[in-house]
């Protein structure tokens, strides 16, 4: 039942990705997505879930596995950033308003 629930996700997430303005998915952010929601124990289903989506066959070199602690490196890189653009607009505001008195 949680391989089926794990796979219903891998879907959901490739069908918003085809829905957006990328019109595509991209497997580092299902990955992530999926180990966020699930733990890193369901890893390994949703990759080879989505490797048999696309009819990659197992032991191929097809494609390169996403690596994990790359994923985690771009995530907090990313987070960082939108935490120092918050940062920053806020201190904006502030040096307004003291202008504005």
């Amino acid at each position: 039942m949680v391989n089926e629930v794990i796979e219903n996700r891998v879907d959901e997430l490739m069908e918003e990705g085809k829905q957006s303005k990328v019109h595509g998915w991209d497997s580092k952010v299902i990955l992530t997505t999926i180990v966020d929601e699930f733990g890193e124990d369901a890893y390994d289903q949703a990759w080879s879930y989505i490797k048999h989506k696309c009819g990659v066959k197992e032991g191929s070199k097809k494609w390169r596995e996403p690596d994990i602690e790359l994923i985690d490196e771009e995530w907090d890189k990313s987070r960082e950033a939108h935490e120092d653009a918050v940062r920053e607009y806020q201190y904006q505001q502030l040096e307004e308003d003291e202008n504005n008195y």
